[in-house]
């Protein structure tokens, strides 16, 4: 449809849908957000305060920094503009989240450098490098929940004004991080206490799961908006990404295959098919809640008020 006419149907329409992020450039958006917790949580379970994977914590950096990194600035469009999406930290929460990114960027690289740098005047396990790793840990918790309050900060759409969309970027994070453990290990990467992995991510699978189901249900009594979102996600426009990649990928898949494994060995393939539909599961979610965004509909004097991108 051409983007004049989308507007026009948009402004006849009581329920209008948001179009700023999940379509076109704002694309980019959703798959930074999906990589960001991707990266975090992948840097939160390989450090040693959890299942100590070397190659884990080289991946979520490159995950974290390189891909929703490079997927922030093709949504800017100009990336000499991207000084632009830290300085407004008073008021958008996405540069918030950016300077949580920043400063992950700096602690996470000076913790890995004696990794690949033998001549560097600490190491990993100094007081310096501890000290990197309290302040990378904290980094990346945040950027695992920041994204539920720029989400938030969207007064306009009340299908996004909830208190429970952090817990729920929080707990996809965690699960994106053992997906990418358990890819390490199909590969053939070392990865001590594999049953313990496979069963912190079922865990994982079913608590988040049941964040969402639960997010659903409360959304649906919020609000007129908020219903017709839900209706969007559960047989609407937005009902064939959402059974498809949350529930089947996100959910039954990884649930059967984690459930299985605690009865035989599954081998290498199978775990990294799990962990393939696992983070699908992951992308789709984001996808499936900023794509069933609806704005309020309009009354006199009451205006949706945008999540703080307008100052970037």
């Amino acid at each position: 449809m051409d983007p004049f006419d989308k507007l026009s149907e948009d402004v006849g329409a009581l329920f209008r849908p948001q179009r700023q992020w999940g379509e076109g450039q704002g694309l980019y958006l959703i798959w930074a957000f999906f990589f960001s917790g991707v990266g975090a949580g992948t840097w939160l379970v390989s450090t040693p305060l959890l299942f100590d994977v070397r190659l884990g914590l080289v991946a979520g950096f490159l995950l974290l920094v390189g891909a929703s990194g490079g997927a922030h600035l093709a949504f800017l469009g100009r990336p000499l503009r991207f000084w632009r999406i830290v300085v407004h930290v008073r008021t958008s929460w996405l540069s918030r989240g950016m300077l949580g990114m920043l400063i992950f960027s700096v602690s996470g690289l000076l913790y890995l450098l004696p990794m690949f740098a033998a001549g560097v005047p600490w190491s990993m396990a100094s007081h310096f490098g501890e000290a990197m790793l309290v302040v990378s840990v904290l980094s990346a918790l945040w950027i695992t929940t920041y994204k539920g309050f720029v989400f938030g900060a969207a007064r306009g759409i009340p299908f996004w004004n909830s208190p429970i969309l952090p817990p729920v970027f929080i707990g996809y994070a965690f699960r994106s991080g053992l997906a990418i453990l358990l890819l390490i290990a199909a590969a053939g990467g070392k990865v001590a206490g594999l049953h313990a992995v496979e069963t912190t991510k079922l865990w994982t699978v079913v608590s988040a799961a049941a964040i969402v189901l639960f997010y659903v249900w409360i959304m649906k009594d919020s609000g007129v908006a908020a219903q017709r979102s839900v209706q969007e996600l559960l047989r609407g426009r937005i009902s064939l990404p959402f059974y498809l990649g949350v529930v089947l990928a996100g959910i039954l898949i990884p649930v059967a295959g984690g459930s299985l494994a605690f009865f035989t060995e599954l081998p290498r393939s199978a775990v990294g098919a799990i962990a393939v539909a696992s983070l699908i599961g992951d992308f789709y979610i984001t996808y499936a809640i900023a794509k069933a965004g609806i704005y309020a509909p309009l009354t006199f004097g009451a205006f949706p008020r945008a999540s703080g991108l307008e100052a970037i």
